[in-house]
C-alpha cells in the first residue's frame, strides 16, 4: 500500500519549510530583483519602476514579480527576453571550435563539434511548446486534468506547468525566434509582399511577408513578419505604416528591398506607389510589382464577362 506521502498529488501537496527556504534562496538570484527591493514584510516586494508593493504569495516565489513586470512594464520585460535570447544564440555559436593550420589559412579551417557523440534528449518544456505551437493548442490545455494525467502516466516526474508558466515560455521562445530571424535576414536583399482583407466577422487584417534567396543554396525562403488587426478603414497609408513597422522591427532597410508585391486593387496600388516613394526618400530603389495571379484573375473575369454578353446577344438573335 502506498504511503500517505506517495498518495498526495503535486497539486494538493503542501509546501514544506525546507522547500520554502530553497525556493526563496534560488528566487533571490532571479533577474527580477534588478527591479525590486525587499520589503520589511518578506511576503511583499517593492517595484522600483512604479513603487508598487507586489504580493509574492505564501511560497514567496518570483512568479508574481515577473507577471507584474510583464503586465505593467512590458518594455522592460521584452528587453530581458531579448537579452536572454541573444545570450542563448551566442552560447550556441560558441559551442563550435574552429581550428586552423599552422599557416593560419582560414580557407582550410575546419569546425569540430561534439554533437555527433551525444544523443540529444529534448526537455519536456521544449517538446510541449513545439507541440502546442504546431497543433495550435490553447493555453488552457496545460491545466486540463486529463492532459496532466496523460503526462504523468508517461513519467510520474513530469512537471506540472501552469498557464502563466507556459505563457512565459512562449514569450521567451517568440523572442528567441525573432532574434534568430533577425540574424538570418541581416544583410540580405529581399522583397516583401503585403495584403489586407476582411474576415467573416467584419474584422480587417494586414500581413507582411519577407522573401529572400539563399546565396549558397539558391533556395527561396519566406518569413511572415506579422499579422495585425486593422484599426479603422482600409487606407493605403495605414497598410504602409503596418508594413514599415515590421520592416523596422526586423532591421530591414529600404536600401536592401528589391521589390514590393501587392494585388492590383486600387488601395493596394496606391500603397505600392507610396512604398516606392518612401524607398526613394531613403535612397533605396524598391520597385512595385502587381501580383500576376491577381492580374490573370481580372483578365479572365473580364474575358468571361464579355463572352457572357456575346452569348446573350447570340440567343437574342436566334429568337428573332
Amino acid at each position: 500500500m502506498a504511503t500517505p506521502e506517495q498518495q498526495r498529488t503535486p497539486n494538493d501537496r503542501s509546501t514544506r519549510p525546507s522547500e520554502i527556504a530553497s525556493s526563496s534562496s534560488s528566487s533571490s538570484r532571479s533577474w527580477v530583483w534588478e527591479y525590486y527591493s525587499k520589503d520589511t514584510n518578506p511576503i511583499f516586494a517593492l517595484c522600483s519602476l512604479c513603487r508598487t508593493k507586489v504580493n509574492r504569495g505564501k511560497d514567496m516565489s518570483t512568479g508574481p514579480l515577473m507577471r507584474h513586470l510583464q503586465r505593467k512594464h512590458d518594455r522592460v520585460y521584452r528587453q530581458h527576453l531579448s537579452a536572454k535570447a541573444l545570450l542563448r544564440l551566442s552560447q550556441s555559436s560558441s559551442m563550435h571550435t574552429t581550428i586552423t593550420d599552422s599557416t593560419g589559412d582560414s580557407a582550410i579551417s575546419s569546425t569540430l563539434t561534439l554533437d555527433p557523440f551525444f544523443i540529444n534528449c529534448p526537455s519536456f518544456d521544449d517538446c510541449l511548446l513545439k507541440w502546442m505551437i504546431s497543433s495550435y493548442q490553447p493555453l488552457r490545455i496545460v491545466e486540463d486534468p486529463y492532459f496532466r494525467r496523460m503526462c504523468q502516466s508517461l513519467n510520474k516526474k513530469a512537471p506540472i506547468i501552469s498557464r502563466d508558466k507556459i505563457k512565459a515560455l512562449l514569450a521567451e521562445r517568440f523572442q528567441l525566434t525573432v532574434e534568430l530571424t533577425k540574424n538570418i535576414l541581416k544583410g540580405q536583399h529581399f522583397s516583401f509582399t503585403t495584403d489586407g482583407w476582411t474576415s467573416l466577422a467584419n474584422i480587417g487584417y494586414v500581413t507582411c511577408t519577407a522573401h529572400f534567396i539563399d546565396r549558397t543554396t539558391w533556395k527561396l525562403h519566406s518569413f511572415v513578419m506579422g499579422l495585425y488587426e486593422k484599426d479603422g478603414g482600409s487606407r493605403h497609408e495605414d497598410i504602409v505604416d503596418y508594413c514599415e513597422t515590421q520592416l523596422s522591427f526586423f532591421n530591414l532597410p529600404y536600401s536592401h528591398a528589391v521589390a514590393v508585391v501587392t494585388d492590383t486593387e486600387n488601395t493596394m496600388v496606391a500603397a505600392g506607389r507610396l512604398f516606392v516613394q518612401h524607398s526613394a526618400e531613403a535612397n533605396g530603389s524598391t520597385k512595385w510589382l502587381g501580383c500576376i495571379d491577381h492580374l490573370l484573375q481580372l483578365v479572365t473575369k473580364k474575358a468571361f464577362s464579355g463572352m457572357f454578353f456575346v452569348y446573350c446577344f447570340f440567343i437574342y438573335l436566334c429568337t428573332l
